[in-house]
């Protein structure tokens, strides 16, 4: 065997085992990642988190399986505005944001991201339920005078 066919033949043989881990990590989806935006010290809102999980949950998504969290706390409302840009700098796929300071902040961070307003709620069993409400929805009347007749008959 020549020396330019034992090369062809051996570099064509190690790139294309090299090259296979790459081509099948490169077709993998990526997990979507949502960002968490909350005025509280995280110790503070295990409650949140709990509740929040669960309610992603519910939607068939499992933090850590086949999406991600990243959680930014703000201790003080000046803090928020910064956590909101980080977060839109890593370009996530939603913003979950607890409160009308981080909602505010969220939204003058970014138009193109979908921002979703959680609140979470005690459940006669003592557990926490998150509720989760898009901010910017399109407003529609008879849904609001549904839900309201739905939250008087509770």
């Amino acid at each position: 065997m020549r020396r330019r066919e034992f090369i062809t033949l051996f570099g064509g043989a190690a790139g294309s085992s090299l090259l296979r881990p790459l081509a099948a990590r490169a077709q993998q989806a990526a997990i979507p990642v949502i960002g968490y935006l909350g005025l509280a010290p995280a110790s503070s809102a295990a409650f949140r988190i709990e509740a929040l999980r669960a309610g992603l949950d519910d939607l068939g998504y499992a933090d850590g399986k086949n999406v991600v969290i990243d959680f930014h706390w703000a201790e003080e409302s000046d803090q928020l505005r910064e956590f909101a840009a980080d977060i839109v700098q890593h370009r996530v796929a939603a913003i979950v944001s607890s409160g009308n300071a981080a909602t505010l902040a969220a939204k003058s961070a970014t138009s193109a991201i979908p921002i979703v307003f959680a609140a979470a709620i005690r459940l006669p069993s003592g557990r926490y339920r998150m509720v989760f409400e898009a901010v910017d929805a399109v407003r529609d009347p008879k849904r609001e005078a549904h839900l309201r007749a739905e939250r008087r008959s509770r």
